[in-house]
C-alpha cells in the first residue's frame, strides 16, 4: 500500500522475504525518493501487511496479518514514529485461534484508529470484524462482527467515513 504523511512525504508497506519467512516492511520516503526511515516487523512466522495511513502529526499506522504464537494469523496493527520510524505500539486481535486477517484501516475525525478485516468463526463460516484502536496506547476500544445470512465468506475490502464520521 501506499499513503501520504501530513507533509507530503511517501510512506509504503509491502513484505519482505528475510529468506525464511514473509515481514512487514514499512518505509519513508522524500519526494525525491531518497528514504527517511526503514521499519521491518518480524514476529516469528509470515507476516504481511495491507494497508498504511499517517494521522496530522506524520505518525504512521500500518495493519495487516500476522501468525500469532499457538494461533493461526491475527491482525498486527502498529504505530511508527513519523520522524524516526520507531515502533510506538503493536495490536494483535484474534478470534478463537482461527485465521483473521486485516485488510483496511482508517483515522476517525476524533483520533480513533478503526482496522477491519476477515474473521474466522468456524471452518466454513468468515465474518467480517471492525475493531476500533485508540491511536495512543493501541487499546481496543470497541469491536463488532458482522454476518451476512447463510454459511460463507464475508471479507471487507476498504473502508471510508461519512460527513458524521461513521
Amino acid at each position: 500500500d501506499i499513503a501520504l504523511d501530513n507533509t507530503g512525504k511517501i510512506l509504503i508497506c509491502g513484505v519482505y522475504h528475510n529468506g525464511t519467512n514473509q515481514d512487514y516492511f514499512v518505509a519513508k520516503y522524500n519526494e525525491d525518493g531518497s528514504l527517511i526511515w526503514q521499519y521491518y516487523y518480524d514476529y516469528g512466522d509470515d507476516d504481511r501487511p495491507i494497508a498504511i495511513t499517517s494521522d496530522g502529526v506524520g505518525n504512521v499506522y500500518v495493519t495487516g496479518s500476522s501468525v500469532g504464537t499457538g494461533t493461526m494469523e491475527d491482525y498486527a496493527t502498529l504505530k511508527l514514529d513519523g520522524s524516526t520510524g520507531t515502533l510506538l505500539w503493536e495490536s494483535r486481535y484474534d478470534f478463537s485461534m482461527r485465521q483473521d486477517e486485516a485488510t483496511d484501516l482508517i483515522l476517525n475525525s476524533t483520533g480513533d484508529l478503526l482496522v477491519c478485516g476477515a474473521s474466522d468463526e468456524d471452518d466454513f463460516d468468515t465474518r467480517f470484524a471492525v475493531l476500533k484502536y485508540s491511536s495512543v496506547d493501541g487499546s481496543e476500544i470497541s469491536s463488532i462482527r458482522h454476518d451476512s445470512p447463510g454459511v460463507g465468506y464475508d471479507i471487507p475490502n476498504q473502508m471510508k467515513l461519512d460527513g458524521l464520521g461513521n
